[in-house]
């Protein structure tokens, strides 16, 4: 009797079902890694992050793909990639965009690791703006041309001439005065903007401007310039 019941365990062993772990698929997920808060302008490089988890276990060493569809496009495209580091984390250095884009990132799976596509996000691109002042020490009550080009062109679009300090969109920072609207005109069918302008009184300005959004693009601005009346 001893016989039959060995033959009987052996074949119950041999249909018992592996445990998962012994090669069973792993499903994994991509989050996306918070970015830049700050505005980014026509042509300014910058990282986009992602994770790959597996529950909250990161996933390391492995290869995502970074895609971007373009303001207007119906497709997304290729746009770089990076393996995961330690923390499942993958990050690509976009090169300058013109316009606000949609991305995602994708795994295209590896044993045992299934694939996997993370949600889309979107970046927000402003207008970068070039600002020239014909005399930095200018008379109290002489004229001054103040002028740039947008990029991309925003032909039509508002142009905002500010004094003082900014976060863009005439709102303050904290801590420093509010801004001051200096004057509104209207970008050119080339691209670039001009005002003419008189500081009544001696002292120190700070000048940026700010773009319109619009076409593609949010707000866009420019990097401030200092004058002295004197």
């Amino acid at each position: 009797m001893r016989r039959p019941i060995a033959v009987f365990l052996l074949v119950m062993a041999l249909c018992a079902p592996f445990p998962a772990s012994a090669g069973g698929p792993i499903a994994t997920t991509i989050s996306l890694l918070a970015v830049d808060p700050s505005l980014k302008r026509a042509g300014e490089s910058f990282p986009l992050h992602a994770g790959l988890h597996t529950g909250k276990l990161p996933v390391v060493g492995k290869l995502l793909t970074l895609q971007i569809k373009r303001y207007g496009a119906d497709t997304f495209q290729h746009a770089g990639s990076a393996t995961t580091d330690v923390n499942g984390t993958a990050t690509v250095q976009v090169p300058g965009r013109e316009r606000t884009f949609r991305f995602r990132w994708v795994f295209a799976g590896s044993d045992p690791y299934t694939p996997s596509v993370s949600g889309v996000g979107v970046q927000t691109i402003g207008s970068l703006a070039t600002i020239r002042v014909s005399d930095r020490t200018p008379a109290a009550g002489q004229a001054i041309v103040i002028k740039g080009r947008t990029r991309p062109a925003k032909p039509g679009h508002k142009v905002w001439l500010y004094r003082g300090f900014s976060a863009h969109g005439g709102m303050p920072i904290p801590g420093q005065p509010d801004p001051v609207l200096l004057a509104t005109r209207k970008v050119r069918a080339d691209g670039t903007y001009r005002f003419r302008f008189t500081f009544p009184n001696p002292g120190a300005r700070r000048l940026f401007v700010d773009v319109q959004r619009g076409d593609g693009n949010g707000l866009g601005f420019s990097d401030p310039r200092y004058i002295n009346v004197g």
